[in-house]
């Protein structure tokens, strides 16, 4: 059975939450880092083992691993703009939920 799920982002430099993927409890982490002016995800599952640690989150590039395939994650996190008119940049990703949608799917 396919799993599709429409993720929150909010505008803070930091942020988390906790969700339930595949029936797999996780807490996600999204922190802003003005270096690489892109947000960075962290994916745990409540036992606290790392599936994911700041992989920065790049348009149209997925985010899947191993860990996440071997705990029952076997679908991508993918970043993807609202609309074909935004351009990508600091200032849009700043912005997140205004700007693009987060998606977790598997097939």
């Amino acid at each position: 059975m396919a799993t599709y799920a429409l993720l929150n982002t909010f505008t803070d430099s930091d942020f988390s939450y906790s969700t339930s993927l595949n029936n797999v409890a996780l807490n996600l982490r999204f922190t802003y880092n003005h270096r690489t002016e892109h947000y960075h995800l962290t994916v745990t599952m409540r036992d606290g083992t790392e599936l994911v640690s700041g992989q920065k989150l790049c348009v149209g590039s997925g985010i899947a691993n191993a860990a996440m395939f071997d705990k029952g994650l076997t679908g991508i996190f993918m970043l993807i703009p609202r609309t074909d008119s935004i351009e990508d940049n600091a200032t849009t990703r700043k912005d997140m939920p205004a700007n693009y949608i987060l998606s977790y799917t598997d097939h």
